[in-house]
């Protein structure tokens, strides 16, 4: 029988750019619970489907997805934009099988000859010494597993200059490779292409490719919808100013030999400065949890950028708790229970970003609850890094911690008390 959960949609603030998650109720069936049946294939509710789900959170404007429509990196419509790079291999657009929506295109080489497989047309607006990053979801199908994700750089009279390659190995499974390089001097275009690194026949399906400015891999977005700003969580029946935790998976846009020039904020719940639950860093290194005007739990992470993380922040009536990678910093003895009016809590701060800092950077995923996180349970989200936890996980947290909302990478967050009616409260 269906069962009703209510399911929260990110919405984008027209004047100020502030993505928010709005509450919707809705009626979901068992396997829509856990994922979504997408060509008879069952698919976890993680976004682009990638190792490395991303994307919850700040995005930079210096990171958003470069503009390109010759890309079509989706092949939702057709394959335009899109060729064979050698004799030998032909590409096609499919409907049986996707990484991201419901089209793929697929390449099938008959091994005659090496670099076969699909190659876009020359992108252009590209800047000489700028850092970019493609991302490509890729799976195999038969033959052949050794592919190679690759970036040829061209002058404005599309010149050829160097290339950058990864080579990667398939599986059976949508995988995500990235490969981050550096525009030569003159690169001012650029082709990507996904090809066989020797003659051997294979089969396989490419999706979900995408070229990014910086050195991350972003969630796919092909309509370019990314902003600057920040994700909020509703507080209400998720955490409580007396007892609560919040733990998430980043990935820093800054390193810890940066001195800090503002309040980096990765988590925050306030009405005013007496009234307030907010995690945040106060100078490079050193990551603090503030509840009121009471002592604050104090945490230590030397980072440099692109370096992940598990950071965590927990509270009952009597003490705050912080923790990063696994391991528990320094609690604090605090009694101060605040009265919070805001219905909302921050995910980042945007007020950094105005002085240049990539505020919360990006998460690849939030999980809150409203009871209290053992050590065993902050060593298992630790355990869990880059991938977005399934229910299944979750549920091996101590029945006393009572998470109570998943967000992914992208897509809805989940409300999880559907989930684990048995969790102690």
């Amino acid at each position: 029988m269906p069962a009703t959960i209510s399911r929260l949609h990110a919405r984008t603030h027209q004047r100020t750019g502030l993505r928010r998650l709005t509450l919707a109720a809705g009626v979901v069936t068992p396997e829509e619970r856990k994922g979504t049946i997408i060509n008879g294939q069952w698919r976890p509710a993680t976004g682009d489907f990638a190792s490395q789900p991303g994307g919850l959170g700040v995005y930079p404007a210096a990171n958003a997805a470069v503009v390109d429509a010759t890309l079509n990196g989706d092949f939702e419509t057709n394959t335009t934009g899109w060729t064979n790079n050698a004799a030998g291999g032909v590409i096609s657009r499919i409907t049986t099988d996707s990484g991201f929506g419901a089209a793929c295109l697929q390449t099938v080489n008959d091994g005659t000859g090496a670099n076969q497989g699909p190659i876009t047309s020359a992108l252009t607006g590209l800047t000489a010494g700028n850092v970019y990053t493609v991302g490509v979801l890729a799976k195999s199908v038969s033959g052949a597993t050794a592919i190679r994700v690759q970036i040829e750089w061209f002058t404005v009279l599309d010149v050829s200059i160097s290339i950058s390659t990864s080579d990667v190995t398939l599986t059976t499974a949508w995988q995500k490779f990235a490969l981050t390089a550096t525009a030569p001097a003159l690169g001012v275009h650029a082709k990507i292409s996904v090809i066989n690194t020797a003659a051997s026949a294979a089969t396989y399906n490419v999706d979900g490719v995408q070229l990014d400015n910086g050195a991350v891999a972003l969630p796919f977005d092909p309509a370019n919808t990314r902003v600057a700003g920040r994700v909020q969580l509703p507080a209400e029946g998720i955490v409580t100013a007396t007892q609560g935790w919040i733990v998430g998976r980043l990935i820093f846009g800054w390193g810890s030999t940066i001195p800090a020039t503002a309040t980096n904020a990765l988590f925050s719940w306030v009405t005013d400065t007496p009234n307030r639950i907010v995690s945040n860093w106060n100078d490079a290194t050193t990551l603090n949890l503030l509840r009121s005007t009471g002592t604050s739990a104090t945490q230590t992470l030397a980072h440099a950028v692109g370096d992940h993380a598990t950071v965590g922040m927990g509270w009952t009536a009597t003490e705050l708790t912080t923790d990063a990678n696994g391991v528990t910093g320094t609690p604090a003895a605090n009694a101060t229970i605040p009265v919070i009016t805001q219905t909302a809590i921050d995910i980042g701060n945007q007020a950094v970003q105005a002085v240049g800092r990539e505020a919360a950077d990006t998460f690849l995923w939030v999980l809150a609850g409203k009871g209290v996180r053992t050590a065993a349970d902050i060593a298992l989200t630790d355990s869990w890094g880059d991938g977005v936890p399934s229910l299944s996980k979750i549920a091996r947290l101590c029945p006393g911690s009572y998470p109570t909302c998943l967000v992914p990478g992208t897509g809805d967050a989940i409300l999880l008390p559907a989930y684990f009616e048995g969790a102690a409260q």
